[in-house]
Parts: structure tokens; C-alpha cells; sequence
């Protein structure tokens, strides 16, 4: 990149429909929903991470919902807080963490 020159070649502007601007209409399809309950000492990492308002308080813990386009990043997400995080629902997302939590069991011992 440190020899990139400025040719002369230029290209013409074409013009772009309102509705491709719109992301979010696109995002909403193929869309997973999570629903979660988070422990309250999460508070501040789920308003870091998605602003203020994406919660619900409710008998001290946190209910979250959001759309994420990617299983797996959902997955690594949710793994990232431990036993802080409650999955309800999708039901698969459940399932594979609890396959995952009997995974840790039989490599690191347990009843």
C-alpha cells in the first residue's frame, strides 16, 4: 500500500435506492432470538454493549432479548459470561450449553 499512486481514472456516481440504506428491515430476517436472564452485577457490561434501555429488571435479575444473525457468535457470547447468564430461549442454544457443561464435567471430573 505504501506505493499506491493516484491514476487518472475516475468513476462516475451511481445512484443508490432509499430502501438499500435500510439495514435494519434486512437484519430482522434470518434472525436468532435470545432471551436471557442475566445475574445484576451484568448490568453495566449489557448497557456497554448494547446501550441503555436493552433490559428488563425483574425479581433481581436482568431479562434480555435481542436478534443475532449468527448462532455461534451468540453461543461464544453467552459463553463469555459464565454462570451469569440464564438462556430461556432458543431451545438449542440450551441444549448445546448443556451438552457443553456435561462435556466439562467428563473432562475435568465431577458428579
Amino acid at each position: 500500500m505504501e506505493n499506491v499512486t493516484s491514476g487518472p481514472e475516475r468513476f462516475t456516481a451511481r445512484p443508490l435506492p432509499l430502501e438499500d440504506l435500510d439495514a435494519g428491515s434486512r437484519m430482522a430476517e434470518g434472525t436468532i432470538l435470545l432471551r436471557a436472564w442475566f445475574d445484576k452485577r451484568e448490568a453495566c457490561r449489557l448497557v456497554e454493549e448494547y446501550g441503555a434501555g436493552c433490559y428488563l429488571e425483574s425479581g433481581g435479575r436482568l431479562l434480555f432479548e435481542r436478534n443475532f444473525m449468527s448462532d455461534s457468535h451468540m453461543r461464544q457470547w453467552i459463553l463469555s459470561f459464565g454462570t451469569s447468564v440464564e438462556v430461556i430461549e432458543p431451545e438449542t442454544l440450551w441444549n448445546e450449553l448443556r451438552q457443553i457443561g456435561k462435556d466439562f464435567l467428563k473432562k475435568y471430573g465431577g458428579t
